[in-house]
């Protein structure tokens, strides 16, 4: 009499198309983007406590109270105390003016730091990367923060449809160079749109606010060189 065997599922309790014992099937996935998820949550909460700290720092090394630090940044009291408590993440614009009314550059209270090393190498893994909450804006820092020559180099990237934000004028005489590695790039500037796509360049220097957007149906990556000229 042939022997009879029976087949029992990985789990007891799993229904059909759960996951398997190898961690495979529709319920593995989800639980592997359950975490991958729960994972970024993390990592952002780490990112806002730690830019929290650092501005709440500088405005205090300043001597500013909130008010007075509202009135310089052109940023509502509200969104810098929230920001101090690490209970809201910054857009890229408003970024831009807390760094301004600090007298930092935004690396600098993103958490870049000088180096004076005669060669100087930057880890991909190492990047100081900001990444807008709200629009998937990013910035990644290419070089260190170098006050003697005032240059520094970004790379910047843009999702389909998105765009920078309103950038503000910077406290001291800034060029900025740009060239765009993929996709559409749109600078609105002096109330013109200027389209730009892979290999294109341009130069202006910042005396007005302006806008960088993508227009097109993939990410844009672009380069960009800030020349700052002290007074």
């Amino acid at each position: 009499m042939a022997e009879r065997t029976r087949k029992f599922p990985a789990r007891l309790d799993a229904p059909p198309g759960s996951t398997s014992a190898d961690g495979s099937g529709p319920a593995g996935a989800a639980l592997e983007q359950r975490s991958a998820d729960l994972e970024g949550k993390h990592e952002k909460h780490a990112v806002a406590a730690s830019l929290g700290v650092r501005v709440r720092n500088q405005r205090k090394q300043l001597g500013l109270t909130l008010d007075e630090f509202a009135a310089r940044s052109g940023v509502s009291r509200a969104m810098i105390s929230k920001v101090e408590r690490s209970e809201k993440s910054p857009t890229l614009s408003v970024l831009v003016r807390l760094a301004a009314g600090l007298n930092l550059t935004l690396s600098s209270l993103l958490g870049s730091q000088p180096d004076k090393s005669e060669v100087s190498i930057i880890r991909m893994k190492d990047r100081v990367i900001f990444r807008d909450p709200e629009s998937g804006f990013e910035r990644h820092a290419l070089s260190q923060i170098d006050a003697d020559n005032g240059v520094e180099i970004l790379m910047h990237r843009i999702p389909a449809g998105q765009s920078s934000g309103v950038l503000p004028v910077y406290s001291i005489p800034t060029e900025k160079y740009v060239i765009v590695q993929e996709g559409e790039l749109v600078v609105h500037l002096n109330d013109q749109d200027r389209l730009l796509g892979p290999g294109d360049t341009i130069h202006f220097e910042i005396t007005t606010p302006y806008t960088f957007s993508n227009p097109g149906k993939m990410d844009c990556t672009y380069y960009v060189m800030l020349v700052r000229r002290p007074k």
